[in-house]
């Protein structure tokens, strides 16, 4: 900035301990994806997996024990976000929550952090549609619109949930979507013929 005689610059630094919690609908691919930057870029972690699937985490502790991770690095506790989630999100010395999961728990984790003015990345649910138009390739359309709908049991944040179509197709694409929809096989997931598992607890059953 020549012409005002000083200079802008940036410097990057670890902002130390990240807390990390993550749902159960992807419980490693989710809890990888945040470890991975946070210790890339020279910070600690202290990870709460969802409750639901902590046999999950305790694995990947394993893996990276075998793996050569020092010791301290990520650490990982267990037990429910009121308790466990809310002690590492009140904490005074963890300066940065990353979240993934229900915008309702979203606000109380703000909440809790406002005190500390901790950095905050929430990535919540959402109402992702699918849009069909009338000149849309209807067989590639209801074989990616049925798998986005419900892979990994329709449990997964970006899950399709609404599906506009345009009025002139609707009565083929409405028939095709149903026929494809029942060709579906919900059994056990060692089986290769199933779609979908179970789901995950019988409280997401009755919600569903």
């Amino acid at each position: 900035m020549d012409h005002m005689g000083c200079m802008n610059y940036t410097v990057r630094s670890p902002v130390g301990v990240a807390g990390l919690i993550s749902p159960w609908n992807l419980p490693l691919y989710l809890l990888t994806w945040k470890i991975a930057p946070a210790i890339a870029t020279g910070n600690t972690v202290v990870a709460k997996p969802s409750e639901m699937t902590s046999v999950t985490a305790w694995m990947m502790c394993k893996l990276l024990e075998e793996a050569g991770m020092p010791p301290g690095v990520v650490n990982i506790v267990f037990g429910t976000g009121p308790r466990a989630g809310d002690a590492l999100v009140s904490h005074p010395e963890v300066p940065l929550i990353s979240f993934t999961g229900s915008t309702g728990t979203a606000r109380l984790i703000t909440e809790r952090s406002a005190p500390y003015c901790k950095k905050l990345s929430l990535e919540l649910g959402g109402k992702n549609p699918a849009i069909i138009f009338q000149d849309a390739n209807l067989e590639e359309c209801i074989a990616t619109t049925v798998r986005s709908s419900f892979s990994n049991q329709g449990e997964i944040c970006v899950s399709t949930s609404r599906i506009f179509v345009e009025r002139s197709i609707y009565p083929e694409f409405l028939q095709r979507f149903v026929e494809a929809v029942q060709k579906w096989k919900t059994g056990v997931p060692t089986d290769t013929s199933s779609n979908n598992g179970a789901l995950i607890s019988k409280e997401h059953l009755e919600k569903v």
